[in-house]
């Protein structure tokens, strides 16, 4: 009689800054998987946090020594540092990158290594859940649930998966390399972008399903905006012949949304009241704003025009 196989080993990686409370959430989610305890090892990377992250993590840690191991990246104030140094460490055939603040359902690992094989797919996203506090939600709330990860059409169009909700093989790292460890934000995109060039098959899993808190207010959306806008530009100026777009100045960047495509990017429109759309309607254009003077600034005040 045939012997079967063990399932393939996994690695997650979890970069964390100063996130006590949302490393907490997602660590319990990830050390109570339906996958065998002895086929996966959680990595979670502490960016030099300040306040009680580390804590948090060893106890766990003690808790379970060979499934939970604390990493530091300390040189480099970078999530895909910490990414980088996650993947050093990682003995998994597959690795499965998530966010400090976020969880999954028990049979997260079972499903991703389940849909990659079958699909022979060796680069994956899956569908990011936005969820709302549980009670009162802000208008803020409510439009980031409702324009959300828009996962599938970012690697449809733009060839890449938000680091939140990827996942990989191990030999895509031997292939291609690491993330660029220099970029603040953008890191992603420029790794899905080398993944697409060096023609790795790229597959995007509805099915499967990490869960987001909601950015609850109009300077959390702000500030991700702003770090996004900066993390584009340093692309382009990095990497100008993957990256090219239209230039800062361009009158277009400073337009409204088109009605069209913001109704398109509504996720159960249903859910909301005609003034909660008209709000977020009003919310998108001033985040584009935001990030039209951003990539102004940081184009012609950065030195070199290039990445802080």
């Amino acid at each position: 009689m045939t012997a079967v196989p063990p399932p393939p080993l996994v690695s997650i990686i979890c970069p964390v800054y100063n996130d006590e409370l949302g490393i907490e959430r997602t660590l319990k989610a990830v050390t109570a998987q339906s996958y065998p305890d002895r086929r996966y090892e959680v990595l979670v990377v502490d960016n030099a946090s300040t306040d009680n992250t580390q804590t948090v993590i060893q106890s766990f840690s003690n808790r379970n020594s060979s499934l939970v191991t604390l990493l530091e990246e300390r040189e480099t104030q970078s999530s895909y540092a910490a990414r980088n140094k996650g993947i050093r460490y990682a003995n998994g055939e597959y690795l499965l990158f998530i966010d400090s603040d976020m969880t999954v359902d028990s049979d997260w690992i079972e499903s991703i290594v389940h849909s990659m094989q079958s699909n022979d797919a060796r680069y994956m996203g899956c569908h990011v859940e936005i969820q709302l506090p549980s009670e009162d939600p802000s208008i803020a709330a409510k439009y980031n649930c409702a324009l959300g990860f828009p996962v599938r059409s970012y690697l449809r169009d733009r060839h890449f998966v938000p680091t939140c909700c990827l996942s990989i093989t191990q030999d895509v790292i031997d292939e291609i390399g690491l993330f660029d460890e220099t970029l603040k934000s953008g890191g992603d995109c420029e790794f899905g972008v080398r993944a697409h060039e060096a023609g790795i098959k790229q597959l995007f899993d509805h099915s499967i399903v990490v869960y987001h808190p909601a950015r609850s207010s109009l300077p959390a959306l702000i500030r991700k905006k702003i770090r996004t806008a900066r993390g584009h530009e340093d692309l382009v100026a990095k990497y100008p012949s993957r990256f090219s777009h239209r230039g800062p100045l361009n009158p277009k960047n400073f337009l409204p949304p088109r009605p069209t495509i913001f109704w398109n990017r509504i996720q159960n429109r249903d859910s909301f009241s005609s003034v909660e759309l008209l709000c977020f309607y009003g919310i998108l254009y001033l985040l584009k704003l935001v990030s039209a003077f951003t990539r102004v600034h940081h184009r012609y005040t950065s030195k070199d025009g290039g990445a802080e």
